[in-house]
């Protein structure tokens, strides 16, 4: 019957339906693992398709947060620019008043040296009124009798403060 290995063919389609009811059996228990497998893949299939799209949703929304808070810090990068220019104007500012104020201050101590000076030099015309008389009557000599400005008004003028 077998010659080489090989059966011969009556062998074959004498076997051969005795051996169909153990080949369905084994088909039936394949097909029930693999629909038993196909399940669980679709299952999984599912749940990762479900957190797919929760990722995509939080994602989305990530996005949308990112935006807004771009957004914000472009915002404030506007904000800080600004308000260093009006730091820097306020810098510049104090630095023009300190210089004005320094200028005020230099004018005012100038000015207290020549009144300090008038005053003292008055001091010294009361102290010695011979010494100003003996000025005024010089100043009425006969070389100018025309001149009509009185010696008064010359003191007046020496005693003007002298303002930049």
């Amino acid at each position: 019957m077998v010659l080489f290995g090989i059966l011969k063919p009556q062998v074959v389609s004498f076997l051969l339906p005795l051996q169909i009811p153990s080949f369905r059996k084994r088909l039936r228990l394949e097909l029930a693992d693999l629909r038993h497998v196909h399940a669980k893949l679709k299952k999984q299939f599912q749940e990762k398709t479900a957190e797919l799209a929760h990722a995509n949703r939080r994602v989305e929304s990530h996005d949308g947060e990112v935006k807004k808070l771009r957004l914000r810090v472009e915002e404030l990068k506007k904000e800080l620019g600004q308000a260093e220019d009006e730091l820097d104007e306020s810098h510049n500012q104090t630095r023009k008043l300190q210089r004005s104020l320094d200028e005020q201050v230099e004018q005012t101590e100038n000015l207290q040296v020549q009144l300090e000076h008038l005053q003292s030099r008055l001091r010294r015309q009361q102290q010695n009124p011979g010494l100003f008389g003996k000025i005024r009557s010089a100043r009425f000599s006969p070389e100018n009798p025309d001149d009509p400005r009185s010696d008064l008004d010359e003191e007046e003028e020496d005693l003007q403060l002298q303002i930049p």
